[in-house]
């Protein structure tokens, strides 16, 4: 298996075949012992944005909550690891448009993470698979880490 980001999965629990997390803060979140302290980001109330970026929609991002709401007991605090797109794999691939471009490339198929974005973590071909093209095809400014890492740069 591969990571998921620890503020937003690292206190889990696995009900059946359905994992479930428990978005946190850094002040709140134990990293010696992979808990949140509290409520976290959805427990009393609270929504969260499930990295879920409205602007940019179906068909270029997969269709997505913005406004996540705590389970109801015992899962108080925690919310479906499947309907979320934080950071997951060997290069932490985030928010719904990235899962969207990913799984067509990886998979040819647009819909495969939209519909399970924790392939991205339990499966590891996907997990690399989806670092390797985030590296590659990730524009920001008109480059990518790909041509950003050939270029002649004095590290």
């Amino acid at each position: 298996q591969a990571s998921r980001e620890y503020l937003m999965c690292g206190d889990n629990k696995v009900v059946g075949t359905e994992t479930y997390c428990k978005p946190c803060n850094s002040d709140s979140f134990d990293f010696d012992n992979f808990i949140c302290n509290g409520v976290g980001l959805v427990g009393d109330g609270l929504t969260f944005n499930g990295y879920c970026n409205r602007v940019v929609e179906p068909p270029a991002a997969c269709a997505c909550e913005d406004t996540l709401s705590s389970e109801p007991a015992p899962l108080d605090g925690y919310i479906p690891a499947s309907k979320v797109f934080f950071g997951r794999g060997a290069i932490q691939l985030s928010w719904n448009y990235n899962y969207r471009a990913a799984s067509e490339a990886l998979t040819g198929n647009p819909l495969t993470f939209c519909e399970d974005p924790d392939l991205v973590a339990t499966n590891p071909a996907y997990a690399w698979g989806a670092g390797v093209f985030f590296w590659m095809e990730n524009l920001k400014e008109e480059t990518t880490c790909h041509i950003e890492a050939l270029r002649n740069h004095d590290f």
